[in-house]
């Protein structure tokens, strides 16, 4: 049983492993835009006025995209997602000052890659028909993370009774077979 409970544990820290893709690294003190191809579980990582952002491609339809950002990571936990079809773009207001200052669009998809279009804005106002990756706007994933968790200590507090009352069934089976060896010797004792 010990054997199943580590290579069960072996394959949920696998599955991460498994599932992690390649990250690019952009820099916008180079340039002002980048044409980036991502494949599922792939992700861009970016610091602008001094945070760490990071956009994972997380699904590839035909013509959209799923994506995660993680929007100043230093400051903010939470991730926010977006569909993206094929000509949408959105904007990622960093520091909360109400102008852009990351466009990302959705160039194309091809196979089981998207092309992501990611441009420096430089301050810019939103124009209509964005959509505005930001707290208010965006759904967010704490009661995915939370439920997420519960399931995983719930399957884990669930393997452990039963180890341990599978180890509690054997001791109680070895007591009775020792009283009945017990038993056994010293009825042959006395019948000798």
């Amino acid at each position: 049983m010990k054997q199943i409970f580590c290579l069960l544990v072996l394959i949920i820290l696998s599955v991460n492993l498994v599932l992690a893709g390649e990250t690019y690294e952009i820099d916008f003190s180079k340039q002002d835009n980048y044409l980036v191809g991502l494949k599922e579980g792939d992700r861009v990582k970016f610091d602008l006025k001094q945070e760490e952002n990071t956009i994972i491609l997380t699904k590839i339809r035909e013509e959209s995209v799923e994506i995660k950002a993680y929007i100043a990571l230093n400051t903010r936990n939470s991730p926010y997602y977006s569909d993206l079809k094929q000509g949408n773009k959105f904007v990622m207001d960093i520091d909360n000052d109400g102008a852009g200052d990351i466009e990302v669009r959705l160039y194309k998809v091809q196979g089981d890659v998207g092309a992501l279009y990611i441009n420096k804005l430089e301050g810019s106002l939103w124009p209509m028909g964005y959509v505005v990756l930001d707290e208010k706007s965006m759904r967010s994933n704490r009661g995915y993370d939370s439920i997420l968790i519960g399931v995983f200590i719930l399957i884990g507090a669930v393997m452990a009774i039963f180890i341990f009352k599978r180890n509690k069934l054997k001791n109680v089976e070895n007591i009775e077979k020792t009283k009945e060896e017990d038993t056994e010797n010293l009825s042959r004792k006395f019948y000798i």
